[in-house]
C-alpha cells in the first residue's frame, strides 16, 4: 500500500485511520465500516487525494479487488446464504399492489398509519410491524376495495367470470376466485388454500348468500389473508446453517417486481 502509508500509519494517522492498526484479514472483517469507507473512497478516486502519486489502473483494480475479498469473502462450503425475514407491505406497495391487481386507480393505504422505518428505510421486514389499528384498517380496506369492484360492472368483469352455472360446481367456484387468489399471492394456490377459499363461497352460498355477495366477501377474505398483506418465501428449515435452496420462479419474480415498481406488476399481471 505504497500510496496509503504515507498519510495513514501509527504516526499521521491521517483522518483517524492507520492501515498498521489492521495486522490481517480477520482483524480487518472485524471492523468492516472503517474499510467499506475506505473501498468507497478508493472506487470514487478520492483517496489517495490529488497532487499524490497515483496508483495505475491496474493497481487500483487490484487494491479493490483485495479489499473486497477480505471483507466480503465467500465461503463456497457453506453458502447459507440466511433466512428471508417475511415482511409486509409498506403503504406505496399496498397502494400500488391493489391498483395493479385491479387495474384501477385506488389509493386505501392513504388512510393506513405511518410505516415504521428502520436505519432510514421502510421495507425492512425486522421493523415493519402489525399493529391493531393496522389490522382493523386492513379489514375495512378490503371491505372498500370489493365494494369498488362489485358496483364497476366493467372491472368485475374483467376479474371474474362470474356465472353461477355449468360444469362441476367446485371446479367452478375455483376458476371463480382461484383467478383472483392467485394473482393476490404472487403465486399458484395451494390445494389446501383453494379448498379454503371455495369451502368459504360454497359455505356462504349455502346461508343464503347471494352469488355476487357470495364472491365480494371471498374476495375480501383473500384480501385479508397473510399470503395478500406479507411477501413471504417458503424455507425448509430456515434456520438451518448447511442446507439452502433456490427460490422459484415466482419468488424470484415477486422480487424483481416489488424492487423495480414496489408492486405485483411483474410477478403476476392483473389478466392472466
Amino acid at each position: 500500500m505504497k500510496y496509503c502509508y504515507e498519510c495513514h500509519n501509527d504516526t499521521t494517522h491521517k483522518g483517524g485511520f492507520s492501515l498498521q492498526s489492521y495486522p490481517d484479514g480477520a482483524f480487518i472483517r472485524e471492523h468492516r465500516e472503517d474499510w467499506a469507507e475506505l473501498l468507497r473512497k478508493v472506487r470514487t478516486r478520492e483517496m489517495p487525494p490529488e497532487g499524490k502519486l497515483q496508483p495505475t489502473v491496474k493497481e487500483h483494480e487490484r487494491i479493490v479487488s483485495w479489499v473486497n475479498a477480505d471483507l466480503f469473502p465467500v465461503n463456497y462450503d457453506n453458502p447459507d446464504p440466511g433466512r428471508v425475514t417475511i415482511r409486509m407491505l409498506h403503504r406505496a406497495e399496498y397502494n400500488n399492489t391493489v391498483r395493479d391487481l385491479l387495474g384501477i386507480d385506488f389509493h386505501p393505504a392513504d388512510d393506513f398509519p405511518n410505516d415504521d422505518t428502520g436505519y432510514g428505510f421502510d421495507n425492512i421486514g425486522d421493523a415493519l410491524s402489525l399493529s391493531p389499528l393496522l389490522l382493523e384498517k386492513y379489514v375495512t380496506s378490503a371491505e372498500k376495495i370489493t365494494e369498488t369492484v362489485f358496483t364497476n360492472e366493467v372491472v368485475k368483469g374483467r376479474l371474474f367470470t362470474m356465472s353461477p352455472a355449468g360444469g362441476n360446481t367446485n371446479a367452478r367456484l375455483e376458476r371463480i376466485i382461484g383467478g383472483f387468489a392467485r394473482r393476490a399471492f404472487r403465486r399458484p394456490t395451494t390445494a389446501a388454500e383453494s379448498k379454503h377459499f371455495v369451502g368459504f363461497l360454497k359455505e356462504l352460498l349455502a346461508k343464503g348468500e347471494s352469488f355476487d355477495n357470495s364472491v365480494k366477501l371471498t374476495c375480501e377474505a383473500v384480501l385479508v389473508s397473510p399470503n395478500f398483506l406479507f411477501r413471504g418465501e417458503f424455507q425448509p428449515n430456515p434456520d438451518n446453517p448447511v442446507q439452502s435452496h433456490p427460490i422459484d420462479e415466482f419468488a424470484l419474480a415477486a422480487r424483481l417486481s416489488y424492487f423495480l415498481w414496489s408492486s405485483v406488476l411483474l410477478a403476476f399481471p392483473v389478466l392472466t
